[in-house]
C-alpha cells in the first residue's frame, strides 16, 4: 500500500494545454452523443459494432431494418 501513497505525491493537475484537449475531447463526444440520439428518435438501430476509422458505435437505418430499399 506504501506504493498508493507516493503516487500521490507525483500527481499534478493538468495544464492549461492539456485542458484545452480535454475540453475538446469531451465536446466531440458530446456531440457524437447527441447526433446518435438524434438517429436512435428517428428509429436507427445501435449496432454492436464500431467504425475502423472513429471507432465509434455504427447505426443501421429504418429501411435496412424493414427490408426497404433506401
Amino acid at each position: 500500500m506504501s506504493d498508493m501513497a507516493g503516487s500521490d505525491v507525483d500527481w499534478a493537475p493538468p495544464t492549461e494545454a492539456q485542458m484545452k484537449v480535454i475540453a475538446a475531447k469531451r465536446e466531440r463526444s458530446d456531440k457524437i452523443s447527441k447526433l446518435m440520439g438524434d438517429y436512435l428518435l428517428k428509429g436507427y438501430k445501435m449496432l454492436a459494432t464500431t467504425c475502423r476509422d472513429c471507432d465509434t458505435i455504427e447505426l443501421k437505418d429504418r429501411c435496412a431494418l424493414f427490408g426497404r430499399a433506401s
